[in-house]
């Protein structure tokens, strides 16, 4: 976790891609969320398909990743019914986007795949990226089956 400025009463915002990294980072958020009685804020960012110009695989994208992010909030939303939830699909490169949504949060929340390409680096791209650019409270939520540490 990495703390700069702090904004008490906005929302956690968490990054999410439907991995099981970023079920553990969902995880996390909702019992940060709980705890500080503040919204979640669950944002899923997708890109259009290189060369897709079409207007319908656009639609089709942010359709995808609706209802993926969906999928993801509905067992954890049971779990936690004192949290309002605010599903966020946004197109866009997710260290941007994050960071923005975050502008204004208590946290902002991410996962990370572990090693990506080289062996002992510690954080991804998006993780990386956001705890570079993030003006909130950042924390970065390793998978303990990704480490083989807890």
């Amino acid at each position: 976790m990495v703390v700069r400025e702090q904004h008490p009463r906005g929302p956690v915002v968490v990054g999410v891609d439907s991995s099981p990294h970023s079920r553990q980072a969902l995880g996390f958020a909702f019992e940060t969320a709980s705890v500080h009685g503040v919204d979640l804020v669950a944002a899923q960012v997708w890109r259009a398909e290189r060369g897709a110009s079409s207007l319908d695989r656009e639609a089709a994208a942010r359709e995808s990743a609706e209802r993926s992010l969906s999928e993801q909030l509905a067992g954890r939303r049971g779990d936690h019914p004192d949290v309002a939830v605010r599903e966020l699909a946004v197109r866009g490169h997710p260290v941007a986007e994050l960071t923005e949504t975050a502008r204004e949060a208590l946290l902002l929340v991410v996962g990370h795949r572990g090693l990506g390409g080289f062996p002992g680096l510690l954080t991804g791209s998006v993780a990386m990226g956001v705890l570079h650019h993030a003006t909130c409270p950042v924390a970065v939520v390793r998978d303990e089956r990704s480490t083989g540490r807890r």
